[in-house]
């Protein structure tokens, strides 16, 4: 039969428990920071950038890129894009051309 923990065993348990509880919720507090800074710089970015799954699918552009291209997100999320992304030279030709030719690929599934 197992031994019953004394009072001062579960009471150094339930420090240990609530200090585990503290670091906790000390830890979700930066996470949601973080995100809230990485979310405001990809939101505000002059950079077009978009984020494609490993089946290519995209998965976040943000609103420099949906101007870039002339499509919403709301058009071309979960649309896959052909691999590779671009043939030829990657310093040829406008890039919001090439992903408009992609684009238009992929509206037409």
């Amino acid at each position: 039969m197992a031994r019953k923990p004394t009072y001062e065993e579960l009471e150094q348990r339930v420090k240990e428990l609530e200090q585990e509880r503290v670091e906790r919720k000390r830890a979700e507090a930066a996470l949601l920071e973080s995100e809230a800074f990485t979310s405001s710089l990809l939101e505000n970015s002059p950079i077009p950038m978009a984020v494609a799954d490993q089946d290519t699918s995209l998965r976040y552009v943000n609103p420099m890129y949906e101007r870039a291209v002339g499509y919403s997100s709301a058009e071309i999320l979960g649309k896959k894009v052909p691999y590779p992304w671009w043939t030829g030279d990657p310093e040829s030709g406008n890039v919001a051309e090439r992903e408009e030719d992609v684009l238009t690929g992929a509206r037409e599934e």
